[in-house]
């Protein structure tokens, strides 16, 4: 990989600051963008919607983004402190759909993503990932 090309990427790759509230559909949380690009904004939301759905199956299944189906790509940067507004959309055993809201002062971005869901096993190894969305959760639902 060449020199600089995780320019930008925070460490670790945690977007979301707090998970301030959450029930069967839906789940809040914030962070705060200094100068980061818009498609930190969309990972963010992502994030927020696959630990809601983690947390939906008591952490029993391993979920990621699979497509991310509308979000703007204005503006080119973010400042400030975002509330993050995640509701599902619709359900099924190997998917969720989301709609996302951003919003901090007038900067307001909507969208729409999908997560899929898929059991642990050998490619998604519950040893290791169980643990670390646990500890993720735990911290940042108690700030």
């Amino acid at each position: 990989m060449a020199p600089g090309s995780f320019a930008g990427i925070p460490r670790p790759f945690c977007l979301l600051d707090a998970v301030l509230f959450w029930d069967r559909d839906r789940l809040w949380a914030e962070r705060r963008f200094e100068g980061a690009p818009v498609w930190q904004a969309a990972e963010a939301a992502a994030q927020a919607c696959a630990l809601h759905q983690r947390v939906l199956s008591d952490f029993g299944r391993h979920a990621f983004l699979l497509s991310v189906q509308r979000f703007p790509l204005k503006p080119d940067r973010l400042e400030g402190l975002f509330a993050i507004h995640a509701k599902v959309l619709g359900q099924s055993g190997m998917s969720a759909s989301y709609g996302v809201r951003l919003a901090c002062g007038p900067a307001v971005l909507e969208g729409r993503l999908a997560i899929g869901l898929a059991p642990y096993g050998e490619r998604f190894q519950e040893t290791r990932l169980v643990p670390h969305f646990k500890e993720r959760w735990q911290c940042l639902s108690k700030k």
